[in-house]
């Protein structure tokens, strides 16, 4: 796929094509160019880093498009380039740009938009591994979107495991950043023992689910028990 792309000049046409649609007048074309790009993320990250600039343009403008389908499309689609691009220094490149997926998933979210809440969780925890410098200081507003997810009443259990996860990842990969904010270590604690006592579930079932240590002996002795993750032991494991 890598060197189709780079020995045929009609992939080049081709994204030339995508971004005439991400700003056509009709929704469905605009949506539809996003769907594309999210399909070719992995040959755009390896042999167009000449059109970055392009696209940090192209997606800027579909994040703050008036309609919420392209703005998910956008979402999906840089999550899937960011991702690919995690370890690498062009991550930087669209790193700006990270705020302003937060800011479409935090709507999602209020929409009960779980896949592209979901998505952005996946793109944040691949991030959170990543050595850039911009990625780094946007740790506060990163957490602050996954407490969001936490506290969120009508979000799916797995989806706020992905949130934990994000938090607790971010913790154990730059735990000098995490730990020197007072104030945003005050509020994860905050929600973490919020959800411990509002749980109807039980503090030690729960300790066992969290502990991979434990996890088999107590599968054996209650398997129904881990069907799915709860809040407590989300958040006895995140601590």
């Amino acid at each position: 796929f890598k060197l189709e792309a780079e020995n045929l000049p009609g992939w080049t046409e081709l994204i030339q094509f995508i971004a005439t649609a991400a700003s056509d007048a009709n929704l469905e074309a605009r949506e539809l160019a996003f769907i594309l790009l999210a399909e070719m993320a992995e040959t755009v990250g390896e042999c167009y880093m000449d059109q970055f600039p392009s696209l940090l343009t192209l997606f800027g403008s579909a994040l703050a498009d008036g309609e919420v389908k392209v703005q998910s499309a956008a979402v999906k689609s840089l999550g899937q380039l960011m991702s690919f691009l995690s370890d690498e220094q062009e991550v930087e490149i669209f790193s700006p740009l990270l705020p302003n997926v937060m800011n479409v998933a935090a709507e999602c979210l209020k929409m009960t938009d779980e896949d592209t809440v979901s998505v952005t969780l996946d793109v944040l925890y691949d991030l959170s591994y990543s050595p850039s410098p911009a990625i780094s200081a946007m740790l506060p507003s990163i957490v602050q979107f996954c407490l969001m997810c936490l506290t969120d009443a009508e979000l799916g259990m797995g989806v706020k495991d992905s949130a934990a996860l994000v938090i607790a990842t971010l913790a154990e990969s730059k735990p000098k950043t995490f730990g020197k904010d007072d104030a945003l270590m005050t509020a994860v604690l905050d929600t973490l023992f919020g959800l411990i006592e509002n749980s109807p579930d039980s503090a030690a079932g729960a300790l066992f689910e969290s502990n991979p240590a434990w996890r088999g002996d107590f599968e054996n002795y209650q398997s129904d028990f881990l069907d799915s993750p709860s809040e407590m032991s989300m958040a006895q494991g995140t601590l």
